[in-house]
């Protein structure tokens, strides 16, 4: 098919220029869908499970002919973390059920302040809670099994980038980002809690834990490293509570926030008990997130991880078992502006009273329309909206 020898797809779909290579490709489109295509009768609509390189690569956009007719142009294809969950669906579930919840509350990150958040500045966040939300007395038992817990959660891969000197930079593009979706939800006399610039910490994030969280939306640096890149930095062991490297893969994927570049510089002196701004998968895993319909990660690398026979490990997983519903995430990282436009008509489209399936492809076809590459469009999925 005229693709490198020796390169996964994986690898491959890590270069903007083989994302679209790839989803232009009608042939590899042929050899994902055609045979099931004809096997599926009239159905209007499609929901499969991913396995495999299929959890890394939106097969839901491949070309089906060399017209660029692609198998969302043709039928309603849902990806679901299993096809179990058609069976669980309750004969009253509503697939007209809006985004928003008047009962549940929703919260949005974005423009966190990762450069210029001293440690003493993360520990007056950390000393005064969170006035925006509720503490009791579970939720401070709950932290202070996190502050126990946390180094030897916090991934060895992305502290791998401080060897190299590569801090991550503040979003401009995700506060604007962020901004826009506010004042949509403002427009519209929805309620919203916002945390940016120095608030957006770890730790508050954490405090969401067991409350009525309906809709969250996260504008940040996402991360994702493979294990066997991050091996032989001894010297971070000493920021773990063991003297080993974390088995668990869910350890080498997650989210960044306020105040993170810290623990990235000087990772060794960090101290152990306040969070450091590096939230892992397996961080998100211990949380309970039960009440959270709709997850929109607007960050690179979301929708990947590490994969097992059982599946992908990443930051996915991690909300998955935290309870969460529907997810919104991107494969891979888009520029601000597509991204901008692809949030901003997802919730306008929500606001205006569409289905999140209608909504996000409203949305992506925004996009497609604008920028019609497949690597400005293609890289967002929607998991589990069923």
């Amino acid at each position: 098919l005229g693709y490198p020898a020796g390169k996964s797809v994986s690898e491959l779909l890590s270069k903007s220029e083989w994302q679209n290579k790839i989803y232009s490709d009608d042939k590899l489109g042929q050899l994902v869908w055609g045979e099931l295509l004809k096997n599926i009768g009239g159905a209007s609509h499609v929901y499969f499970a991913p396995t495999g390189v299929f959890y890394q690569w939106g097969i839901e956009y491949m070309p089906l002919s060399n017209d660029g007719t692609r198998i969302c142009d043709k039928l309603n294809v849902s990806r679901l973390s299993s096809t179990k969950m058609l069976a669980q669906r309750s004969k009253d579930s509503d697939d007209d059920e809006e985004a928003f919840d008047d009962d549940g509350e929703t919260v949005i990150y974005g423009g966190l302040e990762y450069e210029n958040m001293s440690i003493a500045q993360m520990r007056e966040f950390h000393d005064m809670g969170d006035d925006e939300v509720d503490d009791d007395e579970d939720d401070e038992d709950f932290m202070a099994m996190y502050a126990a817990e946390q180094q030897a959660a916090d991934s060895v891969a992305i502290l791998a980038m401080a060897e190299r000197g590569d801090l991550v930079k503040n979003l401009p593009g995700a506060k604007e980002e962020a901004n826009a979706i506010e004042r949509l939800l403002y427009n519209a006399g929805k309620e919203f809690t916002s945390y940016k610039d120095f608030s957006g910490t770890e730790e508050s994030f954490k405090r969401l834990n067991g409350h009525n969280i309906s809709l969250l939306h996260i504008a940040t640096h996402g991360f994702s490293y493979p294990v066997e890149s991050s091996g032989g930095h001894d010297w971070l062991k000493s920021s773990t509570s063991s003297s080993a490297m974390p088995t668990d893969p869910l350890c080498y994927s997650g989210l960044l926030f306020s105040g993170c570049n810290n623990k990235l510089q000087h990772p060794q002196d960090f101290p152990t008990d306040i969070d450091d701004g590096i939230l892992t998968a397996q961080e998100i895993a211990q949380l309970n997130l039960q009440d959270l319909k709709l997850t929109v990660l607007s960050a690179c690398q979301t929708g990947t991880g590490m994969l097992r026979e059982d599946g992908v490990f990443g930051v996915q997983r991690g909300f998955k078992k935290a309870g969460a519903h529907t997810l919104v995430m991107s494969l891979w990282s888009v520029n601000d502006a597509a991204t901008q436009l692809m949030m901003t008509s997802f919730y306008e489209a929500l606001l205006s009273g569409q289905t999140r399936h209608k909504a996000f492809l409203r949305a992506q076809a925004k996009v497609r329309a604008t920028y019609p590459d497949p690597h400005f469009w293609a890289p967002f999925i929607m998991l589990d909206d069923i």
